[in-house]
């Protein structure tokens, strides 16, 4: 979440009610906390896996009609929290990691779900989403899963995870028709994923899923056919660049050579894959960038995600970035991707546009399976107000507040349809926008 969103929805927290205290979790505040230090409506910081963390201040908190604790020292003891003291945010020192994935409970999506018969989240990837471990194997510069999952992998049981999508298909029936799998790295165990798609097969009803994968660890041409054959639909990629040298800079441990070599497995599935691919990492040259867009017109490459490059905080380009005084957290991060905004200064910036635009065309020309069940003339709809909309977007919280109401209702469903989530459109209204 952006840090800008972060303060001002604490700061409209504490107007509507001075007395509540108010914890900040996830990646940001993990990453980089001294971020909030003159934000005093944040009186909590949550560093990394914050499950057991957030309950045990609340059991200290609750004991005192939730006002801040008669005794500091029990707020003091809990590791992987930052409290205030004098104003400052101090760190209580870090939190050992939970050893058993197993031990958590179930995420609870009747929260999500309320009313679901008539919510446009009804099957929202996220809501859909199920994760099987914690953390990556690699190292990449510019991805924050290791400021929130520091050290090796962790992995639930194959039968807890089984269990929870036959849960999901019992609690919702039908609606229940996809989910996909969040792991930073789920096909890197090629055994893990042939025992997950052997038990998937076993339960009774179709499942159909997605997950992300890495370029190396899809070179086995035997765990793509298991993966098809079970149901997988789509695989998320990071590609990233066609420059050798860019993926280098990035950590990614990957090839050009390999990237071609996935693209024609792939083709020769005719599966819909999709490639992620990041402009404007603070190493790229515009021939870099020549060189990635080469790359994906000579290829298939049928599904094309662009995204600016972030500078995720606890990341190695975000270090770097601070460092070199190129970082204003309210004025740059706004939002998640897709900013405004170029970090390599290699490349003039009327020049990065023109070529970003030219990668946003490209993915637009190949968008092949994204809109499934859709007419042309729908998916044509959905991809205009995509478009139309993005230049409003990318200015926060107010451009999209700028849309007014029904072009938000149009803009929400284009985005529902671009995701290729399906729910019914006409069930939509005002109420779902303001949600």
């Amino acid at each position: 979440l952006a840090v800008g969103g972060i303060k001002l929805l604490a700061k409209s927290l504490k107007e509507r009610d001075p007395g509540r205290l108010v914890a900040v979790g996830g990646p940001t505040p993990s990453g980089a906390a001294d971020i909030f230090d003159d934000c005093l409506d944040v009186d909590f910081l949550l560093a990394g896996e914050g499950e057991i963390t957030l309950l045990e201040l609340a059991q200290i908190l609750r004991v005192n009609d939730w006002q801040a604790p008669a005794s500091p020292s029990e707020v003091e003891a809990l590791g992987g929290l930052y409290h205030r003291s004098g104003g400052r945010l101090i760190f209580n020192g870090p939190r050992r990691r939970l050893p058993v994935l197993d031990d958590l409970p179930d995420a609870r999506r009747d929260y999500y779900w309320l009313d679901y018969e008539r919510r446009l989240v009804i099957r929202d990837v996220q809501l859909n989403g199920v994760a099987t471990s914690r953390g990556c194997l690699k190292m990449c510069r510019f991805c924050g899963a290791r400021t929130i999952w520091p050290g090796p992998v962790r992995y639930r049981s194959i039968e807890r995870v089984i269990g929870e999508v036959a849960d999901l298909r019992r609690s919702y029936g039908e609606d229940f028709q996809h989910f996909s799998i969040f792991d930073d790295d789920f096909l890197a165990r090629p055994d893990r994923v042939n025992d997950f798609c052997g038990r998937l097969r076993e339960l009774e009803g179709d499942y159909k899923f997605r997950c992300y994968g890495r370029v190396n660890n899809l070179q086995n041409e035997e765990m793509i056919e298991t993966l098809i054959k079970t149901g997988c639909q789509e695989i998320w990629v990071g590609v990233e660049s066609g420059s050798q040298k860019v993926l280098k800079a990035m950590g990614k441990g990957i090839t050009v050579s390999q990237i071609k070599r996935l693209d024609q497995l792939f083709h020769n599935y005719d599966f819909p894959w999709l490639a992620f691919i990041i402009l404007g990492t603070p190493p790229e040259s515009e021939a870099d960038i020549e060189l990635t867009l080469n790359l994906l017109r000579a290829g298939h490459f049928p599904n094309i995600q662009p995204f600016t490059f972030q500078p995720y905080t606890g990341t190695d380009f975000f270090r770097q970035l601070r460092a070199e005084g190129r970082l204003d957290y309210d004025d740059i991060i706004r939002g998640h991707q897709n900013l405004p905004q170029c970090f390599s200064q290699l490349v003039e910036p009327e020049r990065f546009w023109q070529l970003l635009e030219q990668l946003n065309q490209l993915a637009a020309d190949r968008r092949e399976h994204w809109f499934p069940g859709l007419s042309p003339v729908e998916v044509k709809e959905a991809e205009l107000w995509e478009m139309e909309t993005a230049k409003f977007l990318s200015a926060g919280s107010d451009g999209f507040v700028a849309l007014g109401p029904e072009r938000q209702l149009r803009w929400l469903a284009a985005l529902n349809h671009y995701q290729g989530l399906g729910a019914d459109l006409t069930l939509v209204d005002a109420e779902a926008v303001e949600t």
